[in-house]
């Protein structure tokens, strides 16, 4: 039988990696917490399975540590 863990144990290990790899503290926990959700909500290709990529990224320098978003497009809602 496989291992199970909880969305939030997953959630915690993936933020401390993130925030290891050199993310700040806030945006490790949200980028955990998008990726746990996707699994959750059964995108299995976009949850934790992006988490080794993102980690070889950072480290490579391939994906911005710092920054903030920037809106490129604003939309009224219908």
């Amino acid at each position: 039988m496989a291992t199970r863990y909880s969305a939030s144990a997953l959630t915690v290990f993936a933020a401390a990696l993130l925030a290891r790899a050199g993310l700040d503290d806030e945006k490790a926990r949200v980028v955990a917490e998008t990726l746990v959700e996707g699994d959750l909500l059964g995108h299995n290709t976009h949850g934790l399975a992006l988490l080794a990529g993102y980690l070889a990224d950072l480290e490579k320098g391939a994906m911005t540590k710092t920054g903030e978003p920037r809106i490129i497009a604003d939309f009224p809602r219908p």
